[in-house]
């Protein structure tokens, strides 16, 4: 499975924290910068594939970030 976001949901990484800006809603949601960078450093690979060049170390967390983003 593939994520991507919508061409409106403009991800800005912050020193402390990340934000999605969903420009066509007029809002925003806080992330954290772990996922702002696979959001924009592996858009173009699988979730598996996310998860394996993370040594599958973080599976849980990352299953936890797509959930977010397909809630939000």
């Amino acid at each position: 499975m593939y994520f991507k976001l919508f061409a409106d949901c403009l991800p800005v990484r912050g020193v402390v924290r990340s934000v999605i800006y969903d420009i066509g809603r007029g809002n925003f949601k806080l992330i954290p910068n772990e996922l702002y960078e696979i959001l924009t450093e592996h858009s173009n690979k699988t979730v598996d594939e996310i998860k394996r060049f993370y040594d599958n170390k973080y599976d849980e967390t990352i299953e936890e970030y797509f959930t977010f983003l397909i809630d939000n």
